[in-house]
């Protein structure tokens, strides 16, 4: 008989809501089986098809007399590139699987397609040790290979597809923000320390410093009359969260931050009216990659 897929729900730990998650297996005997994950775009935006599509891999393995689970998470929508709270979902949405079959955790696969792809690539290199096999297919192992040529924005594009997640941020200015708020909240901090009571509350702590005409970024120094930078660091007060900074040396620097056709970013970009002067990506101790 052919295997039946459904759609089934477990609960974050992020937000604490029920998340979706497509899931088929050959069987529900108790001898550990195979789990085989899909991570491909599409999966959240088209629930009745990711179900389609693990029915298809299971009986491909059924067909040919092979026990298996097949796993599709959806990473929260394609926004995420299966990183950060979508890499979260791919892991949680395991644990919830081997909650519900008998799993063979030395049998664990992944494979996807294009974003996919390139998530394949990442989760494996993250969690080399949660993963058998991997099967990645058309997806780029390298961010800094993957650049649509622009004269605009010189290439940089992260991931190479629109984030599709909104999220509501609340706006506290400066000098309202609370001791507590501040420490226990991710921020998206603008200006500089001498503008922004917060990041005059972090000088000194975080890679980067604004010296007059010019921007420090850890160990490189930017000048121009409109330098503007945007970059993300871990929060000097909380190590679970992250700061965000957008600032410039002239009041009106990151406005032009509208015109470099940014979709997804990098760790750091610096830009001067709408010309990328530099952008990449912090190395394993938050350092600027030689």
């Amino acid at each position: 008989m052919k295997p039946v897929g459904q759609l089934q729900y477990f609960r974050s730990s992020v937000d604490g809501q029920l998340h979706p998650c497509a899931v088929c297996a050959t069987d529900t005997g108790p001898d550990p089986k195979p789990l085989i994950i899909e991570v491909s775009p599409g999966a959240l935006h088209h629930l009745p098809g990711a179900v389609a599509l693990t029915e298809e891999m299971a009986a491909i393995a059924a067909a040919g007399g092979h026990s298996c689970v097949v796993l599709r998470p959806t990473g929260r929508g394609p926004g995420s590139v299966y990183q950060n709270y979508g890499e979260v979902d791919v892991l949680e949405a395991i644990e919830h699987v081997a909650a519900h079959y008998a799993i063979d955790r030395a049998r664990i696969s992944i494979t996807g397609s294009s974003m996919g792809g390139a998530a394949v690539w990442y989760l494996t290199s993250h969690y080399p040790d949660l993963f058998a096999a991997a099967a990645p297919f058309c997806g780029y192992c390298d961010y800094r290979l993957w650049e649509k040529l622009s004269r605009r924005n010189g290439g940089v594009h992260r991931g190479g597809i629109m984030g599709e997640n909104t999220v509501e941020l609340p706006v506290v200015r400066d000098v309202d923000l609370r001791d507590d708020d501040r420490d226990g909240n991710n921020l998206l901090l603008y200006g500089t320390p001498s503008t922004n009571a917060v990041l005059r509350q972090f000088e000194g702590q975080l890679a980067l410093g604004f010296e007059g005409d010019a921007i420090r970024l850890a160990d490189n120094l930017y000048r121009g009359e409109r330098i503007a930078v945007c970059a993300v660091f871990p929060h000097p007060h909380n190590p679970q969260r992250y700061v965000a900074i957008h600032g410039g040396i002239a009041p009106d620097a990151i406005c032009w931050g509208s015109h470099l056709d940014m979709q997804l970013l990098p760790d750091y970009l610096v830009y001067s009216e709408g010309e990328v002067l530099d952008w990449g990506f912090w190395g394993n101790n938050w350092q600027s990659p030689t």
